[in-house]
């Protein structure tokens, strides 16, 4: 799911804003990110082992944050800093998680 966020950020943030792909993003980035934030609090709850709240909620405003459903928004190149930041907490999140499991289930 984090991957999937990530694709989706990727192409929102190099479409023109005004693009109706783009508008499409925005509600299903922020759908994704909910669904991501219900499926952590459950784990975390179920797992103390698991302990990634703090990296969801930067990914959270990586992805969300600054410009983000701004008709002013800049396209951005992929290499962009905005679009690198969204990529560094998806992948601390998906590290987090997985050794989350290696640490519950050894």
């Amino acid at each position: 799911m984090a991957a999937e966020i990530l694709v989706k950020a990727r192409t929102y943030y190099t479409k023109d804003p005004s693009d109706a792909e783009s508008l499409k993003l925005e509600r299903e980035i922020k759908f994704e990110l909910y669904r991501l934030a219900q499926r952590v609090e459950r784990l975390e709850k179920a797992c103390p082992k698991f302990e990634v709240q703090g990296t969801w909620s930067e990914l959270q405003d990586a992805a969300t944050g600054g410009d983000f459903e701004s008709a002013t928004r800049p396209v951005r190149a992929h290499s962009d800093s905005v679009i690198s930041n969204i990529e560094h907490w998806t992948h601390q999140l998906i590290d987090q998680l997985e050794a989350g499991f290696a640490l519950t289930y050894p």
